[in-house]
């Protein structure tokens, strides 16, 4: 086992626990899906277009106002996580943010 991460025991060896920060956008871009409570990190993996499952333990109905998305679900067990893990993922990725504009920021503080 690494100081940074481990395997469940080595039962599962495609699931990953970060113990440690990482840098979140490599995260969520090898990741096929992202499992979480409440974060932010919900909209930087539905604008990679990864699934997103949040687990309704806290305040998980302010994520409502986003269901519109398919590949956000709802989670309460692991039978629930194991079926979003499986649905097919043909979504294109959802535009939250906008690419940086270097240009703009400039002329904007000049």
């Amino acid at each position: 086992m690494s100081p940074s991460s481990c395997h469940l025991n080595n039962k599962y060896t495609n699931i990953e626990v970060v113990l440690f920060e990482k840098d979140i956008t490599e995260l969520i871009s090898k990741s096929n899906c992202v499992v979480l409570i409440v974060s932010t990190a919900m909209y930087e993996a539905l604008q990679f277009g990864k699934k997103v499952a949040v687990y309704k333990k806290i305040n998980w109905q302010r994520q409502l106002l986003t269901n519109a998305f398919s590949q956000l679900s709802f989670i309460e067990n692991t039978e629930d996580l194991i079926e979003v893990i499986y649905l097919e993922n043909t979504i294109n990725p959802s535009h939250f943010f906008e690419q940086f504009d270097e240009e703009l920021f400039e002329k904007i503080f000049q």
